[in-house]
């Protein structure tokens, strides 16, 4: 998510970390900050240096008061508690102690809780400062730098990649890695450490990686790896010999490519802290209902513009099925134009990925008002959705860089089916039973993401026997629709073929008079409650010589044997099928992108954001 660079060795450290968050941009970032072991004037000294805003502005930082020293480490920062600004840049300081850090601290509110009765107080917003104020009293409690590390790393919850500098050793860094990556760079006498290989692949081709649970304490002329009970770690070093281009997608042929297959970490992300731990409840760091809102709320609109108003119909579905609350989905282009009928007690979502999205702005400018409740999910802190509603639930995607959005729209849904989830509980329309039943399966859904990325090469496969035709249908019933309206989205985005989307009950009242053998149909139909319905309208169109490419439950033989091409995924609770079609409908579209030669990340005619109406 942000990004980390440090060095310890013999020569001057500042070139060499701000040269590697300079290697990091493509991540995205909204702060940058660097601390340094300063010898300029004859004397050792910590010092810290942040800006908010691009790294140029840290340069201007530091060009009006230049540190120069031979142990460092910096940080560009994407937010995620806290908004964007100079006091929430890291590093982070408390008395001896330096950090940086990229993740989310879980059980950062108890430990807060926790510090301030024992008399500290904080400068930031964030969940990093903390951190560095534990582990500045558990060296005070222990005497012994390592032993408070350690002491520290098992007090924390969640995923964190840690980096810090102690002010009473000058050439030592300490690294902690939990669910979030961190590298370790070799050199002679030197050693660096990095969130991310291209970061320093401009100094070294040896890296050690950090697993979790692993820490390290580094020297310039030596590095010891440790579990976070003690015991020493050996681990070979490896050789990479990536370009930095694919250094920057780790391997992958394109930045989509790797964000269809990050996931199941940004899931894992967005649920993290906000499913309790006994899985009795939801709960959200910014954002927060009383159960007597909850039960006057009369309806919701939710306010989206492409992948984000698929999300909202998924969305509809939960939360009609769920909290029993009526439900309106607007293309947000649209709702400022029309004159809705509103209920007193409603509350307005809108859902943008950027956050800056030119017609969801305007339409909750409209439902603001209407007297509608604004609530926004978003990806970016402090954009201008979040600073307008100021009630805002944020994603965890990280930064995506591909134009075609697949990591955000997946945390999109996370967060959508977390708020269906926590308005049921405070509606009181589902038991505790209930509760903690679907919040199990939640839970489990990244790694059943991981087993549809296992069928990569079969969709490869497909993909390259029906690449050369122009024009597809998109077939779904239920929670499917949605999703076949996302699938065929994609395949125009990013390949430029002639897709149209339909509720499979549908076609014969018009479009049945297009099939085709040269019109190919992707079926999305995983074994739900109205899945024999779907049956029945894909053999009308199979009989009519379709060619059907179906994507279903492994294991169900009949809509297989009906098909001409198959994609069984997952068995998983029906409600939350979106999640897994999802993923199957991104690989389809990448890989038909790949094979008729469109550049996957920035397809023409596109924007990352659409900041005009």
């Amino acid at each position: 998510m942000c990004g980390i660079v440090g060095y310890v060795g013999e020569r001057q450290a500042l070139p060499i970390v701000l040269s590697g968050l300079k290697r990091l941009e493509y991540r995205g970032y909204d702060s940058a900050g660097v601390a340094a072991f300063d010898q300029s004037n004859g004397t050792v000294h910590l010092k810290i240096k942040r800006a908010e805003g691009r790294l140029d502005n840290l340069l201007k930082v530091l060009k009006e008061d230049p540190i120069k020293g031979t142990s460092s480490i910096g940080h560009t920062r994407w937010a995620t508690h806290g908004r964007p600004s100079e006091k929430n840049a890291h590093p982070h300081r408390y008395k001896d102690v330096v950090i940086v850090h990229n993740g989310i601290i879980e059980n950062y509110i108890s430990l807060r809780e926790e510090l301030v009765k024992h008399g500290h107080t904080f400068l930031s917003e964030t969940d990093t400062e903390i951190v560095a104020h534990l582990l500045q009293r558990a060296i005070d409690q222990e005497k012994d730098f390592e032993k408070a590390c350690q002491k520290v790393v098992n007090k924390l919850k969640g995923a964190f990649a840690l980096a810090v500098l102690w002010a009473k050793a000058p050439n030592k860094l300490f690294v902690a890695k939990q669910h979030c990556p961190m590298v370790l760079g070799l050199g002679k006498d030197e050693q660096f450490i990095a969130s991310d290989i291209p970061a320093l692949l401009d100094y070294t081709k040896d890296f050690i990686f950090l697993e979790d649970g692993e820490m390290a304490f580094v020297e310039p002329t030596k590095v010891v790896v440790k579990k976070f009970d003690g015991e020493i770690v050996r681990r070979k070093s490896h050789r990479v010999d990536w370009s930095l281009a694919a250094a920057e997608k780790e391997g992958f042929d394109h930045f989509m490519l790797k964000e269809i297959y990050e996931q199941p970490r940004v899931l894992r992300d967005t649920f993290r802290g906000r499913i309790q731990s006994k899985f009795d409840g939801v709960q959200f760091e910014t954002f927060k209902m009383s159960d007597a809102e909850a039960k006057k709320l009369k309806s919701l609109f939710l306010l989206g513009c492409g992948t984000a108003w698929h999300a909202s119909l998924v969305g509809k579905y939960w939360i009609e099925s769920f909290a029993k609350l009526h439900v309106d989905v607007d293309l947000a282009s649209e709702f400022r134009y029309r004159d809705p009928v509103v209920f007193k007690n409603s509350l307005a979502v809108a859902i943008s990925q950027s956050g800056e999205t030119a017609d969801t702005l305007a339409a909750i400018s409209e439902a603001m008002k209407l007297k509608l409740k604004p609530l926004a999910i978003t990806n970016a802190v402090e954009s201008s959705i979040a600073r307008k509603t100021k009630s805002v639930i944020y994603t965890h995607a990280g930064p995506e860089i591909s134009v075609a959005s697949t990591k955000c729209f997946m945390a999109q849904l996370g967060v959508l089916a977390l708020f269906s989830v926590y308005l049921a509980s405070k509606r009181g329309t589902q038991n505790k039973k209930w509760v903690s039943k679907i919040l199990t399966d939640l839970a489990e859904v990244p790694e059943k993401i991981s087993e549809v990325l296992k069928l990569n090469d079969h969709i490869r496969n497909i993909a390259k026997k029906y690449k050369d035709y122009r024009q597809y249908f998109y077939l779904g019933r239920g929670l499917s629709f949605p999703m076949a309206l996302e699938g065929a989205l994609k395949l125009k985005e990013i390949a430029y073929i002639n897709t149209q989307a339909y509720p499979a009950g549908e076609m014969k009242h018009g479009p049945i008079a297009l099939i085709s053998e040269d019109w190919p149909i992707v079926c999305v139909a995983p074994q739900d409650k109205i899945y024999g319905k779907a049956i029945s309208n894909f053999e009308e169109v199979k009989a009519r010589g379709g060619k059907l490419i179906s994507i279903g439950t492994e294991g169900d033989t009949e809509l297989r044997n009906r098909s001409d091409e198959w994609i069984g995924l997952p068995k998983i609770r029906e409600e939350f099928s979106p999640f897994l079609t999802a993923v199957a409908l991104q690989l389809f579209s990448y890989h038909m992108s790949v094979l008729n030669g469109c550049d996957v990340d920035k397809p023409k005619n596109l924007a990352k954001s659409v900041t005009v109406e």
